[in-house]
């Protein structure tokens, strides 16, 4: 169970790491062509 618990934070980790480098790169993407 510990193992389950473990293993499920670690990919909740990894999933909120891509969200927020995808949500990162649009968001620099709608910057770059401002001034």
């Amino acid at each position: 169970m510990v193992r389950f618990t473990l293993f499920l934070r670690s990919l909740l980790f990894v999933l909120l790491m891509t969200v927020a480098t995808v949500i990162w790169a649009f968001v620099c993407m709608l910057c770059a062509p401002l001034p």
